[in-house]
């Protein structure tokens, strides 16, 4: 039986234990979210150079987990073709990369 200093530390610490992974994702973005969000911004005239060129490169660094990850980021950093936004060979290997990691573990 649970004595009632127990239940009542649970009870005082159960709300924060729920609420902390909804909290952690209202307050950080994916990094796919990021980059399109401060690209909007930056069409609109509201965001620098300097922090859409942060964005880009902390999008080729993010190496995500799942299969719908990797497409999320494929397609925000491919573009629209129709604008040439092909990115550099060396930048195009960082897919290979993720395929292949993403592969090896039988998600794609």
């Amino acid at each position: 039986m649970t004595d009632r200093r127990t239940f009542l530390t649970s009870a005082l610490v159960a709300p924060i234990a729920i609420a902390t992974p909804a909290v952690a994702m209202v307050c950080h973005l994916d990094p796919v979210s990021e980059f399109l969000a401060i690209e909007n911004e930056l069409n609109a005239g509201g965001s620098s150079e300097q922090e859409y060129l942060a964005a880009i490169d902390s999008l080729y660094d993010w190496q995500p987990t799942t299969a719908e990850g990797f497409i999320r980021k494929f397609n925000a950093l491919m573009g629209n073709p129709e604008d040439d936004g092909w990115p550099p060979r060396g930048k195009m290997l960082v897919f290979v990369r993720d395929a292949r990691r993403l592969g090896e573990r039988g998600q794609v």
